[in-house]
């Protein structure tokens, strides 16, 4: 089925749900937070050996599937180890993907060896901003916004059509441009990592020095 519209709810008991409308009629699918899962405050600081610990429990308990926590360990696996003064920088949108990269970093990482830089379009959700500061403090590494010339000045001065498949220029333009032409400005040298798996999503995650 090819979906048409999708929609995004939260219910009273706190379950995402999303609907799917297409041309043959409509989906609905529930995601629910795991019994006696509570959240907490700040994102535990734990070693990648404590992580793999918790996963394999997790695992084990029914409390995380199988293939999730396979994913996440082949993913933290194949997380390369930083040299003597390296340090880790993550491209965040404050999108469900980007979240996902900091977190594996962050439990491949210490703190103090990781940054992140948000490359704001100007165009974002208000709930994009308001979430920022509150991922910010979760995980505990400062989150750098750099001011690009957004979406609407990229397109009334530089590219008269919008980003579609196959032409992002949104994001050449709006992120990875400003985002490594800040790093320059720091002094960092850039290594880009290349993922060796699909579990790590492909260039999300440099490494600077």
């Amino acid at each position: 089925m090819k979906i048409q519209h999708a929609f995004f709810e939260i219910d009273k008991q706190n379950e995402l749900i999303t609907s799917c409308k297409g041309p043959i009629g409509e989906s609905h699918f529930i995601f629910s937070v795991p019994s006696g899962c509570r959240p907490t405050e700040v994102m535990p600081d734990l070693t990648p050996g404590e992580w793999e610990i918790r996963i394999r429990q997790a695992k084990m308990n029914g409390s995380m599937s199988a293939i999730l926590a396979e994913k996440v360990l082949s993913s933290l696996e194949n997380l390369p180890d930083l040299s003597s003064g390296q340090n880790a920088c993550v491209s965040f949108s404050n999108g469900k993907d980007s979240q996902a990269v900091f977190i594996l970093a962050a439990m491949r990482y210490r703190r103090d060896q990781l940054m992140a830089l948000f490359a704001d379009t100007q165009d974002e959700w208000p709930e994009t901003y308001a979430f920022q500061p509150v991922f910010e403090k979760w995980i505990g590494v400062p989150i750098k916004t750099l001011h690009t010339e957004g979406i609407h000045g990229l397109l009334r001065h530089r590219m008269p059509f919008w980003p579609m498949k196959g032409r992002r220029h949104c994001t050449k333009n709006l992120k990875m441009h400003p985002q490594r032409d800040y790093l320059d400005e720091m002094g960092y040298d850039q290594v880009r990592l290349q993922a060796c798996t699909a579990d790590v999503m492909r260039g999300t995650l440099g490494r600077v020095a």
